[in-house]
């Protein structure tokens, strides 16, 4: 009995596992920027509403936090405009006025899967997941890493 319940334990989370990977056909279609977090600044485009992570809020005095806050609003409408196309293999992003496109490609790296983008000969690898129906971009920098999270539309 033993044995089985490991067996169906193994199964289960193989099923869910293969479940979570990302493939170009999942992708397939426009994605609409819902929110975003970087370096503790949290940015709900769909609410419009930025807060702070309690560790910013610890460490950065009160009128500096209302300076960033305000910066970030001044963007919110190119916040809400922001969008990843995805059609075949060909990626379009777009943030404002700013438009960028190029290829794409899915790799996995051990546990985790990457998108690597090639935007005007210029290359690019965001790690991407989903959670929900929410597709994640972590773009990473040596200091500032940031998680975009987008919906399909």
């Amino acid at each position: 009995m033993k044995q089985l319940i490991a067996l169906f334990t193994v199964a289960l989370f193989a099923t869910v596992a293969h479940a979570q990977k990302i493939t170009p056909q999942d992708l397939q279609g426009t994605w609409k920027l819902v929110s975003f977090d970087v370096s503790g600044v949290l940015v709900n485009v769909t609410n419009a509403k930025i807060t702070f992570s309690p560790e910013l809020q610890k460490s950065v005095p009160a009128e500096e936090l209302e300076k960033i806050k305000a910066n970030m609003m001044q963007s919110m409408d190119a916040f809400k405009a922001a969008s990843t196309v995805f059609e075949g293999n060909k990626i379009t992003q777009t943030m404002g006025p700013k438009v960028n496109t190029g290829k794409f490609a899915i790799q996995d790296v051990g546990e985790k899967q990457f998108l690597f983008i090639n935007e005007n000969g210029n290359e690019d690898d965001v790690k991407i997941y989903m959670d929900g129906k929410l597709l994640h971009f972590i773009q990473a920098d040596d200091e500032h890493p940031v998680n975009f999270a987008f919906i399909k539309q």
